[in-house]
């Protein structure tokens, strides 16, 4: 039987490690987070498995105002006053969004696309600003990216000569050099270049740290094409 899509619906999901909200503490956030009215409001429904809060919009220009201004993350904030940070995503749409960082704007979209490309599905790349309660409301170097993704990304990636900080919700630890999941950098089994020590224990040279950077900068970028 053929998936139906969900329409105008957001999915807000919370972490497995945060408290279980009251109904409530729901019906408070949505009030006090998103600035809408009941009336824009068509259902919020709960789904305990999921941890999450399916919200449907009465209109499609809702729906988009509230993804554009809020889509990645949003605050939850309990009665108790304690805040936590809660995903804010599309439901109509098997995809996450990520955030870039450190990538200059010189660094064109189809860039970014083409080194997402080997994780997923790029739908839409867009620039974020600064809020209008600062001085310069423009550009703040962050990328918003929806993709379909088919394997995780690694928080740091080589774009355009940059090392880019990759981040989106439920992202595991990965392995810098080969992406893995099952070790992280220190244990990678292409590393295969270390700090030569001796018994007595020396500190090593600075050529021996440049050499060393740079080798494992170069077995870096070899693993982005893998």
């Amino acid at each position: 039987m053929a998936h139906i899509q969900r329409k105008n619906t957001i999915k807000i999901t919370f972490p497995a490690a945060a408290a279980k909200p009251t109904a409530l503490e729901l019906h408070n956030c949505v009030d006090a987070e998103l600035n809408i009215t009941p009336d824009q409001v068509e259902m919020i429904q709960l789904n305990t498995l999921e941890r999450s809060i399916y919200l449907k919009l009465t209109s499609v220009t809702q729906y988009e105002r509230l993804m554009n201004t809020y889509e990645g993350e949003v605050n939850f904030k309990y009665d108790n006053q304690s805040i936590i940070k809660v995903s804010f995503q599309r439901a109509d749409i098997n995809a996450i969004t990520m955030r870039i960082f450190n990538v200059p704007p010189e660094v064109e979209n189809n860039l970014v696309n083409q080194s997402l490309s080997q994780y997923g599905t790029v739908k839409t790349i867009r620039a974020e600003l600064w809020s209008t309660q600062y001085k310069f409301p423009v550009n703040n170097g962050v990328r918003a990216v929806r993709i379909e993704m088919q394997k995780h990304i690694p928080s740091k990636l080589i774009i355009g000569g940059y090392t880019a900080v990759i981040h989106y919700p439920g992202q595991p630890q990965l392995c810098y050099i080969c992406g893995e999941s099952s070790h992280l950098r220190s244990e990678c089994p292409r590393r295969k270049f270390s700090f030569p020590v001796t018994v007595a224990g020396r500190k090593p040279l600075l050529s021996e740290v440049v050499g060393e950077c740079q080798q494992t900068y170069v077995i870096s970028l070899i693993s982005q094409q893998i």
